[in-house]
């Protein structure tokens, strides 16, 4: 039998290795480039099989008798130590492929192919800031409720619930998506329902009603401050865009003889190129800005850079110095408009809702092509931007 001693002052041969022997089976295999591995050696179906316990002095002499004991037992209770061993490593390889932060990046791979830039490194930063510090090593198949509601109550803790919301709703979408792709996950986050603390949604301010917008036209037309921001100001109502879909035009976009604006898939939010037809009044605002940043990229570049487009915070700190903070955001717009168009002149909501770029399906579930309507579309953009001058240049 070996004691410690022998193994640690085991002589290191020159050339082939040697075995020191303890018993049942169990030795160690002394190397020429000095390193002392535990084997333990087993017939199993009549064939002689080798096991590895580890090196020593990582394994000691007692973890590897141990080790021995534990596989003895096995093949008496008519198991193959080496084939369960093979199968543990499988099933750690394919947990370390389902854990969960493997699954969420392979799921917000498939989600930039349809949401904008923006939102994909927005989703990023919850995921890495407030998720997988938490549970990403974990597997999908393992994730239950209390672990989810851990990471929720911490952003709770700190007052921060929209994004605890938004981290429950990413993390519930991840587990469908790894049920969906054939891993063995559920959504647990709907056990959270009446737990988790509810977030009042809020909607961007946006003037609804046509007797309000009259002050706003023209405090918007009387703006004095850069002449980029205010040319943006003055258009943003007249397209339906978002406003980071109008602060990023370019050039390249635009066919001002055809009175046309055609936004390319990767700049729209649901991935999906867009046609804006202009109006006469869009068009001749467009035209202005041609002799001011005609020979940049940009339609809008920002004041410092002008390889630049405009900050993102330019539409908005403008509508607050002409005074209507909390009264009607740059995003807001598109409700006025939306709201105005159906309810006050009477257009179609798909046409509406095609100029807000949203997915409008046929009677047979069909989405409309990008130019479904856009004869009518064009009508409407010249009909709202005449009511808007309409409302601007009345006498009150």
């Amino acid at each position: 039998m070996l004691t410690d001693i022998k193994v640690r002052q085991a002589a290191i041969p020159p050339i082939k290795p040697y075995k020191l022997y303890d018993r049942d089976g169990l030795f160690i295999l002394v190397s020429p480039n000095g390193s002392k591995w535990w084997r333990f050696k087993y017939r199993w179906e009549d064939k002689e099989k080798l096991l590895s316990f580890g090196v020593y002095p990582d394994v000691s002499l007692a973890t590897a008798r141990s080790k021995r004991d534990e596989a003895r037992q096995l093949i008496a209770a008519g198991q193959d130590p080496s084939q369960l061993k093979r199968e543990q490593r499988e099933a750690r390889i394919i947990d370390r492929s389902n854990c969960f932060k493997t699954v969420a990046e392979e799921w917000l791979a498939v989600r930039a192919k349809i949401i904008s830039e923006q939102s994909v490194g927005n989703i990023s930063r919850r995921l890495n800031k407030y998720v997988f510090p938490e549970i990403g090593d974990i597997p999908v198949s393992r994730i239950d409720a209390p672990a989810v509601l851990l990471v929720v109550r911490k952003l709770e803790a700190t007052e921060t619930y929209e994004t605890a919301r938004r981290v429950r709703q990413d993390i519930g979408q991840i587990l469908r998506f790894a049920n969906a792709t054939g891993r063995k996950a559920s959504d647990v986050t709907s056990n959270l329902r009446g737990v988790t603390v509810p977030v009042r949604v809020t909607h961007r301010p946006a003037i609804t009603v046509p007797h309000e917008l009259p002050k706003l036209l023209r405090s918007i037309w009387s703006y004095e401050g850069d002449k980029t921001i205010k040319a943006a100001l003055k258009l943003l109502p007249l397209v339906m865009l978002r406003p980071s879909e109008l602060s990023n035009a370019e050039w390249s976009e635009f066919d001002l003889d055809a009175a046309t604006w055609l936004i390319p898939a990767e700049r729209m939010k649901m991935k999906g190129a867009h046609i804006v037809p202009l109006s006469t009044q869009a068009v001749t605002i467009l035209a202005a800005m041609r002799e001011i940043s005609g020979n940049y990229q940009y339609v809008f570049p920002n004041r410092r850079r002008c390889v630049a487009p405009m900050n993102r915070t330019s539409l908005p700190n403008a509508l607050e110095r002409i005074g209507f903070k909390g009264k009607q955001t740059a995003h807001g717009f598109r409700a006025t408009a939306k709201t105005i168009l159906e309810e006050q002149l009477g257009f179609d909501p798909r046409f509406t809702e095609m100029s807000l770029a949203h997915a409008v399906k046929d009677p047979n579930g069909n989405a409309y092509n990008r130019s479904a309507f856009l004869s009518q579309r064009a009508s409407m953009m010249q009909v709202w931007a005449d009511y808007l001058d309409g409302l601007r240049t009345k006498t009150v």
